[in-house]
């Protein structure tokens, strides 16, 4: 079993202490749980910051995405209880919701 921390790089795109305050109030108008409004999700809280990191880091975040169904789901949940996300409820499948995240910044490959 993979050591997951290194996803927290990806869970602080949703953390309230990240986000800034207009995205923040939009951000608690979606549903994490509904995949209708995933990519919007993703287009506010993390396009901006991902599009302007170099190569190198680029393909760190990816193999952290790459790596996410090796990681224990006990772990993730852990570093996900670290974070406060601006949506009514919790999110119910991190691992749907960061597939989908891998395949809009770095396709399906």
């Amino acid at each position: 079993m993979k050591n997951c921390v290194q996803f927290m790089s990806w869970l602080k795109y949703l953390d309230v202490e990240y986000i800034d305050g207009t995205k923040w109030e939009s951000l608690t108008k979606l549903d994490i749980n509904d995949p209708k409004h995933w990519s919007q999700i993703i287009d506010l809280a993390m396009r901006e910051d991902v599009a302007s990191l170099n190569a190198i880091s680029k393909q760190a975040m990816k193999a952290v995405l790459d790596d996410l169904e090796d990681f224990s789901e006990r772990e993730v949940k852990d570093l996900m209880d670290r974070i406060c996300m601006p949506f009514e409820t919790p999110m119910h499948d991190y691992a749907a919701f960061f597939r989908i995240v891998r395949q809009e910044f770095f396709g399906s490959n």
